[in-house]
């Protein structure tokens, strides 16, 4: 019978470890403005989807898994802006870049930890993606508006 209890206790112990490992994530989300944008440059790393949507701003998504790491390390690389995306406009054009463009590995005493970075990026309707890395206000739109169609 102590047997028993002691396996039962033991896996238990195995099964609390493990969870205490298991994959974190985390969502972000930064709006931007559009006014009188008429091209945005997308200059981000991790895995970049675009997505189109009936509303008027820009939207970016981050989500962020990391395995093998506690959650003391994701809040930590947080801090550290890791994960953060910042903006600059002159006026017609919006920048979006990587706050860290390095993203060295992330090691802890319990070695490498896995790191997904994915940004879903929600352009409105009016707007076209015409790579990877550039979205332009679309013309269907404003030349309707010149020419008097509907």
């Amino acid at each position: 019978m102590n047997a028993l209890k002691n396996t039962i206790a033991l896996v238990i112990f195995i099964l609390l470890g493990f969870s205490s490992q298991a994959q974190l994530r985390e969502t972000f989300h930064e709006v931007y403005d559009l006014n009188d944008i008429e091209s945005i440059e997308v200059n981000l790393d991790g895995d970049i989807s675009f997505l189109k949507w009936k509303g008027t701003t820009l939207m970016a998504e981050t989500i962020v898994e990391l395995g093998n790491a506690t959650k003391g390390v994701l809040r930590y690389l947080i801090k550290k802006q890791r994960y953060e995306i910042t903006s600059d406009s002159d006026g017609s054009t919006l920048k979006l870049e990587s706050f860290d463009k390095e993203r060295k590995a992330v090691v802890t005493r319990d070695g490498a930890c896995d790191e997904y970075i994915g940004v879903i990026i929600y352009v409105p309707e009016d707007y076209e993606v015409v790579s990877d890395n550039l979205i332009v206000k679309s013309t269907a739109e404003s030349d309707s508006a010149t020419t008097g169609d509907e």
